[in-house]
């Protein structure tokens, strides 16, 4: 999101958007009763914003960024990073590289007029669960940013 960035006006906006997008995983998560990790990441992969709920599971912390940190990184949604990863896939043993790669569901990339400026992790249910929750903040940024 550095692109966007120029001046400290912008990052009050930029903080503003992700704390809404944060307030709509939280409101997903509780309605499914799971506490979730939530991390926004910049183009480039480095972290710009985190939340946890209390309850979240330790490990969802590093999980949710790595999460971010994968779509950015990948210029795809961790889901679809998925099946490219399996032993007959192209990109088997890629995770050999860099351990921060996540090969599951709940990253996904945030994109301004169709360009990647950054990407959210989410993290603490199921991969579907995330997702969703994760769901909820594309569409605050779509609508916001």
């Amino acid at each position: 999101m550095s692109k966007y960035v120029s001046g400290e006006e912008n990052l009050k906006h930029l903080y503003d958007i992700y704390e809404k997008m944060a307030e709509a995983v939280k409101l997903e998560a509780e309605k499914i009763n799971v506490p979730m990790s939530f991390a926004v990441t910049d183009e480039y992969g480095n972290l710009q914003y985190f939340k946890r709920m209390p309850g979240t599971l330790s490990v969802s912390t590093n999980i949710a960024i790595d999460k971010a940190y994968t779509a950015t990184g990948l210029k795809m949604a961790t889901a679809a990073f998925a099946p490219l990863v399996l032993p007959t896939g192209p990109l088997y043993g890629i995770g050999m590289h860099d351990s921060r790669l996540v090969t599951f569901g709940g990253g996904q990339l945030l994109k301004k007029d169709g360009v990647i400026v950054g990407a959210i992790g989410v993290s603490g249910g199921s991969v579907e669960e995330d997702d969703q929750c994760g769901d909820k903040a594309v569409e605050v940024f779509n609508k916001l940013a």
